[in-house]
C-alpha cells in the first residue's frame, strides 16, 4: 500500500475496500493544502503523465472509455 493510499485512510477520505476516495476533490484540496502546493495545470500535465488509465476500475471510466473507443476504434 502506497504512503499516499495509508495517509488518506488515516484521514479518513478513503473507506476500506474504496479504490478512490469518495469525494477526490476534497482529498486533492487537503493533501495539496498539507503540502502547500497550488493546484495548477502543470501538476495536473505532471500527474497525467505519471498515471496509468489501464487500471482503471472506475465503472463510469470504463463506459466512457468504451464508448470512445467505439467511436474512434484503434485499427481506424
Amino acid at each position: 500500500m502506497s504512503a499516499l493510499w495509508t495517509w488518506l485512510r488515516n484521514e479518513g477520505l478513503l473507506a476500506e475496500g474504496q479504490a478512490k476516495p469518495a469525494n477526490p476533490q476534497a482529498a486533492l484540496h487537503k493533501a495539496l493544502r498539507l503540502k502547500n502546493k497550488r493546484k495548477s495545470s502543470s501538476l495536473f500535465k505532471d500527474l497525467a503523465s505519471k498515471v496509468s488509465l489501464h487500471a482503471c476500475i472506475d465503472p463510469a471510466f470504463l463506459k466512457l472509455r468504451s464508448i470512445l473507443q467505439g467511436w474512434f476504434p484503434a485499427d481506424a
